[in-house]
C-alpha cells in the first residue's frame, strides 16, 4: 500500500532470499533471541514477539529503505519457538544511501 501511494511497482519475493531470511528466522527461534546475521550478504530487518505481547525490532534506524523505489525483490522467513515468534526480511543492497523518497504531487 505504501509502495502504491509512493508510485514504485510491488516487491517480488525471491526464493534464495527467502530461503536466507527463512534460515536466520529459524536460527533466532532456535536460540530464543532477537540477532542480525553478522555475514551481511543481504539487508535485513528482524523482528520477534513474545507470545501475547507486542512486536520487538532490532535496533535500526533506516526501515525506510523497504519503501526504497530501488528495492525490487524481498525476501520473509517466520519461525516459532516455545518463547515467541521470530521474523526476518531480507533484501538485496542496491540501495543507496542517497535515495529519498518521493512523495507524489497533491498527494503529501
Amino acid at each position: 500500500m505504501y509502495r502504491k501511494f509512493l508510485g514504485h511497482n510491488p516487491l517480488e519475493m525471491s526464493s534464495s532470499l527467502c530461503a536466507s531470511a527463512q534460515s536466520r528466522a529459524d536460527k533466532m527461534a532456535n536460540q530464543n533471541r532477537l540477532f542480525t546475521d553478522n555475514e551481511q550478504e543481504y539487508d535485513e530487518y528482524v523482528f520477534s514477539s513474545e507470545q501475547g505481547h507486542g512486536m520487538q525490532q532490532k535496533k535500526r534506524k533506516d526501515f525506510g529503505r523497504i519503501l526504497s523505489h530501488e528495492l525490487k525483490t524481498i525476501g520473509i522467513g517466520i519461525a516459532k519457538s516455545g518463547l515467541g515468534t521470530y521474523a526476518c526480511i531480507k533484501f538485496s543492497t542496491n540501495w543507496k544511501r542517497s535515495s529519498t523518497i518521493q512523495i507524489p504531487r497533491g498527494q503529501e
